[in-house]
């Protein structure tokens, strides 16, 4: 977790600095380099509003159509489509209606409509069951995938490190 928060730029270390590729990480790039970063952990912060608003957020300009290409990226397209207000479905108590999987889709459908390069993952599926898991790691694959994305993801799940094209472990760290 504190490394994530290193590498968004939340926290700055004692000792040294933080590169990204050649780049130096310091205070007069740090507003454009948080352009490029989509952060979540596992607790996605909704807003009270609906579903698309939620999206949007990252891109307040964006068209519908952009939200649901978005959603169609990151695999919760048609979950929304079934719910019977569809995108205009309310989101009240940060989201406490909504299953946490589907929380987490709406993080990620918010990130790849920002068009983050850097996705970072706090435990992002430390509180989702095996399947909704699944569904966050096959469409986090899918948009790292499909586009100039990376992910750097901190997990206590063997089962969500499984699908990484590399594993570092801390220990003692």
């Amino acid at each position: 977790s504190t490394l994530i928060k290193l590498i968004a730029g939340l926290y700055f270390p004692t000792h040294g600095n933080i590169r990204i590729g050649v780049q130096m990480l310091d205070d007069a790039s740090l507003t454009e380099y948080r352009r490029q970063i989509g952060l979540f952990d596992q607790d996605v912060a909704l807003f009270s509003s609906d579903i698309a608003e939620n999206i949007r957020y990252s891109r307040p300009s964006a068209t519908n159509e952009d939200v649901e290409i978005a959603s169609q990226r990151a695999g919760l397209y048609e979950m929304v489509c079934n719910l019977p207000q569809g995108f205009r479905t309310p989101v009240n108590n940060g989201g406490a209606i909504l299953p946490a999987g589907q929380r987490q889709l709406i993080a990620l459908a918010r990130a790849q409509l920002a068009n983050a390069h850097i996705l970072l993952l706090d435990e992002a599926t430390s509180c989702l069951d095996r399947t909704s898991e699944e569904r966050l790691m096959s469409s986090l694959t899918d948009v790292v995938h499909a586009g100039k994305h990376s992910a750097l993801i901190v997990a206590h799940r063997l089962t969500t490190a499984q699908r990484c094209d590399l594993i570092a472990v801390i220990d003692k760290g």
